[in-house]
């Protein structure tokens, strides 16, 4: 079923838009009350072309809150474990969801992520690779340098507060709180163009990515 999900996330190059617009239309009005959402800084993201949106990880809301305060549709790498329901799945896939397995080099999700930017989409990737425990900054992987160099888009950085608060782990549906997004200038990788492209590379791209996401976040957040 999992491969299933992937192959019908290539297919369709992104979110399937009549079901986007239902999301918005149901889970913005929603999240602005019941979730007190808010964000800044949405002019920053282009208005059209490829880009990676990067953000820290708090809980299983995050893609649904970054996307709240996007003008654009966005689609997002998600965990396979959660294409395991079947409902959930239908859901996920419709909207755009690429499904990865976390634990190895996944090379059908890679390849779905890059035939999404040739497609002029912007792809969210949350570089942590989980959610963090205690709401600081925690170390990112390299992946996302990987593509925003192979791919040469450009990097809408993002931040979340508060989410992990209105669902905690293990919390079967949200809570009542307070979320604020913010998204920052987006930029390019554009001094690690031409440089090889092995280990040190890579490592000094992510700690750049990483430094442009802890500069939204609180000081007692940046990790």
């Amino acid at each position: 079923m999992e491969a299933t999900a992937t192959r019908m996330t290539a297919e369709r190059l992104g979110a399937d838009p009549s079901w986007y617009l239902a999301a918005r239309i149901v889970g913005v009005p929603w999240a602005l009350t019941y979730l007190r959402l808010r964000w800044t800084g949405s002019a920053h993201i282009p208005r059209a072309g490829a880009a990676l949106m990067v953000s820290n990880h708090l809980s299983n809301l995050d893609p649904f809150m970054l996307a709240a305060g996007c003008p654009r549709s966005l689609t997002f790498m998600a965990k396979k474990e959660l294409f395991r329901n079947a409902l959930l799945r239908l859901i996920l896939t419709r909207l755009g969801a690429v499904p990865m397995e976390r634990a190895q080099a996944d090379l059908e999700a890679a390849r779905v992520a890059l035939r999404l930017l040739r497609a002029g989409q912007i792809l969210v990737i949350f570089p942590e690779g989980t959610r963090s425990r205690t709401g600081r900054l925690g170390p990112f992987k390299v992946g996302a340098a990987h593509i925003a160099l192979k791919m040469r888009v450009p990097i809408i950085p993002a931040a979340l507060t508060g989410a992990d608060r209105v669902l905690p782990r293990g919390a079967r549906w949200p809570r009542p709180g307070s979320v604020f997004v913010r998204y920052g200038p987006a930029f390019e990788l554009t001094e690690f163009y031409d440089a090889p492209r092995n280990v040190a590379t890579l490592e000094a791209a992510t700690a750049v990515i990483r430094e442009r996401v802890g500069a939204l976040l609180p000081p007692a957040l940046r990790g």
